[in-house]
C-alpha cells in the first residue's frame, strides 16, 4: 500500500516543481475551507538544506488531518512519517498542527551499509532523527502560504517561524 502511495506521488507530481514555483509573489487567491477538504499529495523542496518531502495529507471537514509522508535528506537518509492533527485556514494561510508524529527509517541498502561502517555518518543520522522527532512533536503549527489555487492544485510556500519560505506544490486527489 505504501508503495502505491509513493508511485502515485511520483506520477502526480512529475511536473517540475522549480518552474511551477519560480515566483514567490502571493496572488492572494480566494480559498475556502471546502476547497481544502480532501486528500492532497504535496511536494516541498528545501534546497538550502538538501531536503525533499512528499506527503499525503487528508484534510477532513471537521478540521482534523491524517498524514503520511516521506522525507529525503541529502539523498542519503530517508524517513517515513505518520501523524494526525488539525487544520485551519485564515486568508491564504493553511495551518496544520500535527500530533502523534511517528517516524521510521527507510534508508536504502547502500545507506545502511555506510551507517554500519562510518561512525560519523551514523552519529549524524542519529542526531538528525532525534531532532526530527523532537521538532515535529512540539505542538507548533506548520504554515503554508497559498500562492495560487486552481483546478485542484495549490502552489504553496512552507513558511518557517523565521519567515524563510520553501516552495511546494499540492495536487488534490
Amino acid at each position: 500500500m505504501k508503495m502505491n502511495k509513493i508511485l502515485g506521488w511520483l506520477f502526480i507530481l512529475a511536473a517540475p516543481l522549480a518552474t511551477a514555483t519560480s515566483t514567490t509573489e502571493v496572488k492572494n487567491p480566494i480559498v475556502s475551507n471546502s476547497d481544502i477538504v480532501g486528500e492532497w499529495n504535496c511536494k516541498i523542496l528545501y534546497d538550502d538544506l538538501g531536503i525533499e518531502s512528499l506527503d499525503t495529507l487528508d484534510f477532513q471537514a471537521n478540521g482534523s488531518t491524517v498524514g503520511f509522508g516521506l522525507l529525503s535528506v541529502q539523498k542519503t537518509f530517508t524517513y517515513e512519517s505518520n501523524h494526525t492533527g488539525h487544520w485551519t485556514l485564515q486568508g491564504n494561510t493553511l495551518s496544520e498542527t500535527g500530533t502523534n508524529y511517528t517516524f521510521g527509517r527507510i534508508h536504502s541498502k547502500e545507506t545502511e551499509k555506510r551507517l554500519s561502517t562510518e561512525p560519523q555518518l551514523k552519529e549524524r543520522e542519529q542526531q538528525f532523527f532525534q531532532q526530527l522527532t523532537k521538532d515535529m512533536n512540539n505542538g507548533d503549527s506548520t504554515d503554508f502560504e497559498i500562492l495560487d489555487f486552481k483546478d485542484k492544485r495549490m502552489l504553496i510556500n512552507h513558511v518557517w517561524k523565521n519567515q524563510q519560505r520553501h516552495p511546494g506544490l499540492c495536487v488534490k486527489k
